[in-house]
């Protein structure tokens, strides 16, 4: 009687994570959870910290010193991120229309998880 093994790693066939998920309504959802996927929500968050000449977005907390330099800029859902992240969106352009922004985290603490629409 042979014992049964498990298969070891090496054998085992890996399927790459894409970077991120593009939902039945067009949202697209990157996958923190992978490095490819990081590395996608960081570009994202580079191209607008460009488009935005390193301003803040938002500019609502007293704290804000409007100027943010790059490590210290945080991705603003600007649709909301509600129920658990289920209507989060991370595309930062819808068409030609700019999707969500780069702002600093005394305005994205205050934000939280609101829409725009409803500060």
């Amino acid at each position: 009687m042979s014992a049964l093994a498990f298969p070891k790693p090496r054998d085992q066939k890996t399927r790459k994570k894409p970077a991120f998920k593009v939902m039945q309504d067009l949202r697209e959802i990157c996958d923190l959870t992978t490095l490819a996927g990081r590395m996608e929500y960081s570009r994202r968050l580079d191209e607008m910290w460009e488009r935005q000449k390193s301003m803040c977005g938002l500019q609502i907390s007293t704290h804000c010193t409007k100027y943010i330099p790059r490590v210290r800029a945080t991705y603003d859902h600007s649709g909301g991120r509600g129920l658990n992240g289920s209507h989060r969106d991370d595309r930062i352009w819808l068409g030609n229309v700019p999707q969500n922004m780069m702002v600093c985290s005394w305005c994205n603490a205050l934000k939280a998880s609101k829409r725009l629409e409803n500060l």
